[in-house]
């Protein structure tokens, strides 16, 4: 059967329509309110600073994998509702890599690549002698410049990095820091809602086939990236507050806006 022929009987004879997959973090009880104090913050402190959204780093890890298992970028579920399906995939012996990204309104860096699993030690040390170096090119006043973001990832918990922030920023967003992120939202931050799924799209549609090809493909393709995109996602944050507390903290992905 062709592929013309298929499309017509889902379409027209059937009236399926197509549906992604939608993954959405469970909130609990308390998220809804801290996601809107969160947003609430944002929106009043950009009456007075309208660079706020330019100045923070958003930071995060991703894992990169070979795994040939469902794409749900390219795979869509037939149906006459949305069946809101999920996918259990079984990763285990594929070949992945750890990556970590930060990007803000003006710049990036990275990508830094973990040989091992990230713990308190190894992301203080890729702080210390990866990315405050760089930060430091890009402008002398970075540690007053800059405010650093990261979720609530154990190993961004870990004491002796939480005190090297502590040292190094007057104000931080992370988990119990100076700005405290509120936990479970992806759909705020830059590099969940908008790089990982850019950046993968990128990579993945270059094919490649091996740990090293994937290495050398990630590097190139994130600093292919525009970065006037990058500008437009940051500054989209601002919109994404007040979706959030319109909602009353719902995930955005319960609006057809941010879906």
């Amino acid at each position: 059967m062709s592929n013309t022929t298929a499309w017509r009987i889902l379409r027209k004879d059937l009236k399926l329509k197509p549906y992604h997959i939608k993954l959405m973090h469970k909130l609990n009880e308390d998220d809804f309110d801290r996601r809107v104090e969160w947003c609430d913050t944002v929106l009043v402190r950009l009456e007075d600073q309208d660079d706020l959204l330019g100045r923070i780093i958003w930071t995060d890890e991703a894992i990169f994998s070979l795994s040939q298992t469902v794409n749900r970028h390219n795979c869509v579920y037939w149906d006459s509702s949305n069946p809101n399906r999920t996918f259990e995939a079984d990763n285990l012996g594929s070949e992945k890599i750890m990556v970590w990204c930060g990007v803000w309104a003006g710049g990036r860096i990275g990508p830094y690549f973990y040989t091992e699993n990230v713990k308190g030690d190894s992301y203080r040390a890729m702080l210390e002698t990866f990315v405050f170096p760089k930060l430091a090119e890009v402008r002398e006043d970075w540690q007053e410049y800059f405010i650093w973001q990261q979720d609530g990832a154990p190993a961004h918990f870990a004491k002796q990095v939480t005190e090297l922030l502590d040292e190094t920023f007057p104000e931080w967003l992370g988990r119990r820091g100076p700005w405290d992120w509120p936990p479970r939202s992806p759909d705020l931050t830059v590099c969940d809602f908008y790089l990982w799924g850019r950046l993968k799209d990128r990579v993945f549609a270059r094919g490649p086939r091996t740990v090293d090809e994937l290495f050398e493909v990630i590097y190139e393709e994130f600093h292919e990236i525009d970065q006037e995109e990058i500008r437009k996602a940051c500054a989209s944050v601002a919109v994404r507050c007040a979706a959030c507390v319109a909602l009353e903290g719902k995930q955005l992905k319960m609006r057809k806006d941010y879906s």
